[in-house]
């Protein structure tokens, strides 16, 4: 399975090699950017030939950093690409400016025309990325599998009926009534059981009695001088001030 990937991502890199130099010969018979009158046809073709192969592998290793860099997740998709091309115009630019120095004639090193060099290539650059990485994210996004959720041992002893969208357990003598979107049944359970099989990261406990979802709550509210939890089944839930502590910790509060 490795070998397979790694044959197919060198292969990819190979296709994308070759569509740019071809990508390059076609620039270097239009002649953009006014080197169709500074430049020869041969020369053309020999500069646009080596700076788009160059250009385009420096800013796809760049953006692919700076897209993948785990503290930048948080930032917009575009954001970053954009980032990632700021990042390969340094390079870029030296690439272009060596380049041009070397196929028509050396000349004086000038900082200005550099810094503009840096701001078309940066500008270009990004243009021409963002949609081709927008389509590759969307891609991968859509060839990785769906995540699948391993349902609590707890969900065994329901009936079908009530699916497993939980809202909240009550317990009522040696039950526990189990509330969930579609319905509620009564369950020969213990709510401590019940609450153990679950999982601390589904919801709390918010009395002796009554163990609620997180994702269940509408609303917090006061009635009597007492806090209640109001579920978006409409359903009151009472919480006991010996869970205060715990749920505004929880951040439920």
């Amino acid at each position: 399975m490795q070998l397979t990937m790694r044959e197919m991502d060198r292969e990819g890199w190979l296709r994308r090699f070759g569509l740019l130099v071809a990508a390059g010969l076609v620039m270097g018979w239009i002649g953009p950017f006014g080197t169709y009158v500074s430049l020869t046809l041969p020369q053309r073709l020999a500069f646009w030939g080596v700076s788009m192969p160059l250009i385009g592998l420096t800013a796809r290793f760049a953006i692919r950093i700076v897209v993948r860099h785990a503290p930048l997740a948080s930032w917009p998709f575009p954001l970053r690409v954009a980032v990632g091309s700021a990042l390969a115009g340094f390079p870029n630019a030296f690439i272009i400016y060596g380049l041009l120095a070397a196929i028509n004639r050396p000349f004086p090193f000038d900082i200005l025309d550099l810094a503009g060099t840096y701001g078309s290539v940066t500008a270009l650059t990004f243009l021409a990325a963002l949609p081709v990485s927008l389509v590759a994210r969307r891609r991968l996004q859509a060839a990785q599998p769906p995540t699948v959720e391993i349902l609590s041992p707890f969900f065994k002893r329901l009936p079908a009926k009530l699916g497993t969208d939980l809202l909240s357990l009550t317990a009522e003598d040696h039950y526990v009534r189990v509330t969930t979107a579609l319905g509620s049944d009564l369950v020969l359970c213990r709510l401590s059981d019940a609450i153990a099989e679950i999982g601390a990261d589904k919801g709390q406990r918010v009395h002796r009695s009554h163990w609620v979802a997180q994702e269940a709550v509408a609303s917090v509210d006061r009635q009597g001088g007492k806090t209640v939890l109001v579920l978006k089944n409409g359903e009151v839930v009472p919480v006991s001030q010996s869970y205060l502590l715990a749920l505004q910790a929880a951040g439920w509060l």
